[in-house]
């Protein structure tokens, strides 16, 4: 599945958007999907989200902008939201939060898959920084490990690496960065051109 992502991140957003849109042939494997990932389909990976978003967004101190990402279930109800803060050089998640009548249910990775949608159309890197939402109790060394572990392979199975790999110094060793998969090779020249220095990393 950590493949397949991988794989789906990297095409065109234009292709991802009408396939989701799409009734497709469900490939039989993993093998058969990466020979035409546009003509097949594969579970969990390009699958039309059973969510809707509503976006709010204002403007914070030094140009940046901080928003709240609302999901809702096709009845309506209120599934959780993501919260971020963006610059033309970066965007963070904050935050991802599902509410506990909706845990389980795998709309964290649709939350998610929305977030990396918005990711592109700015043609910006995301970093996040995975913690788990521990509530009220604080959970033991074991347990807190264990969730921290699951956190890291759903985001690294949306195409987020350790920063620690791209800037090994003075950096906290949980924190991730997923590079974009711009929309033009025109958009990734003037990202990098306008951010050099700020955004490094593997194009």
């Amino acid at each position: 599945m950590a493949r397949a992502r991988a794989v789906e991140s990297g095409r065109p957003l234009r292709e991802r958007v009408l396939d989701e849109a799409a009734t497709e042939t469900m490939a039989r494997s993993l093998v058969e999907w990466l020979v035409n990932p546009g003509e097949l389909d594969f579970p969990g990976v390009d699958v039309k989200s059973p969510l809707t978003f509503n976006k709010e967004e204002h403007f914070a101190s030094r140009g940046a902008v901080d928003g709240k990402l609302e999901a809702f279930d096709g009845q309506g109800n209120y599934v959780g939201h993501i919260g971020y803060t963006w610059t033309p050089c970066d965007f963070h998640l904050d935050l991802i939060h599902v509410g506990p009548d909706f845990r389980g249910m795998g709309y964290a990775a649709f939350m998610l898959r929305e977030f990396i949608n918005m990711q592109d159309k700015l043609c910006v890197p995301a970093t996040l920084l995975p913690y788990p939402f521990a509530g009220e109790e604080t959970p033991s060394p074991e347990a807190h490990e264990k969730q921290m572990r699951v956190l890291k392979g759903l985001y690294d199975s949306f195409g987020f690496k350790p920063m620690s790999e791209l800037e090994p110094v003075g950096k906290d060793i949980n924190m991730m960065k997923r590079m974009p998969v711009c929309r033009t090779e025109r958009e990734k020249a003037l990202l990098i051109r306008e951010c050099e220095g700020l955004v490094p990393g593997k194009w």
